[in-house]
């Protein structure tokens, strides 16, 4: 796997529990991975590294993705506590073989907390592609702040004619129509 540099774009809290981080590549070429793959990302000032899964899609100088704030986490206290515009930052990568096939039947996405992340990076392949093909996401979280970005979700409604999406939460006291898990959800 090839190495990269870039630097900190923005690192932004979108509820106690997810994380957005930018990048912004050094290489203008992006990095050339398929919509579902993940990076090992260097833990500025450890020799620690996190691997995420883009949330942004392909090709694209700007990287995005969706973390876990995980209390007292390596990279979550780097995020909250030092994380500044321009730090430099390593990622090695892409890989893994969860990733989007060519889409020549329907498709069903299950996605858990800021496991939504590379469905994001799929969602906006397929929208750049103009897939015809039926796309439903099923989308759970813990508590109903813990649901996270649904304009982009809603803002692919509109992109993609055939794409349909449902969140449920998992908390007894949500104030969501679609309570329990994804898997009650089928």
């Amino acid at each position: 796997s090839e190495m990269f540099t870039a630097t900190v774009a923005s690192a932004t809290a979108l509820s106690d529990s997810a994380i957005e981080f930018c990048l912004t590549l050094d290489d203008e070429r992006g990095i050339a991975f398929l919509p579902g793959q993940y990076v090992n990302i260097d833990v500025p000032g450890s020799a620690a590294s996190r691997a995420y899964s883009f949330s942004s899609p392909p090709g694209s100088r700007q990287l995005s993705f969706l973390l876990r704030n995980v209390p007292g986490g390596m990279m979550s206290r780097y995020l909250t506590e030092r994380a500044s515009p321009g730090d430099a930052i390593r990622l090695r990568g892409p890989q893994g073989s969860f990733y989007l096939r060519a889409p020549v039947r329907p498709m069903l996405f299950l996605a858990g907390g800021t496991g939504l992340a590379p469905f994001l990076s799929m969602l906006e392949y397929l929208a750049l592609g103009g897939s015809e093909q039926p796309v439903h996401l099923i989308y759970g979280v813990t508590h109903d702040h813990d649901l996270v970005k649904l304009e982009q979700l809603e803002a692919y409604r509109q992109r993609l004619a055939n794409f349909s999406y449902l969140t449920c939460v998992a908390s007894e006291a949500s104030q969501s129509p679609h309570k329990g898990y994804v898997t009650q959800h089928l």
